[in-house]
């Protein structure tokens, strides 16, 4: 979140909740757990190209603020209590 914040562009395995900041050639690059081979090949494409990667960060920035700023995590969550108790908005 941190990175994606900053307007980095995101490289990780795809594990865990991940995939929630990391959208796949949107925000950066996932690889498969434990294969480094993989991950090192998505360092040297972000390497390489270098206005893909500005691309990316840009998208990651604004994913973290969408999605994980305080704002939307409160409305995330009230809207989750909202359904659990079956509150109508």
């Amino acid at each position: 979140l941190q990175a994606g914040a900053a307007g980095l562009p995101v490289l990780g395995a795809d594990a865990g909740g991940v995939r929630e900041v990391i959208v796949h050639e949107e925000t950066g690059l996932l690889t498969i757990p434990g294969d480094g081979e993989a991950l090192a090949a998505s360092i040297r494409r972000v390497i390489k190209d270098l206005d893909q990667a500005k691309v990316w960060g840009m998208r990651a920035r604004q994913r973290v603020r969408d999605h994980f700023s305080i704002p939307s995590m409160v409305e995330g969550n009230l809207t989750a209590y909202r359904r659990a108790l079956g509150v109508r908005e």
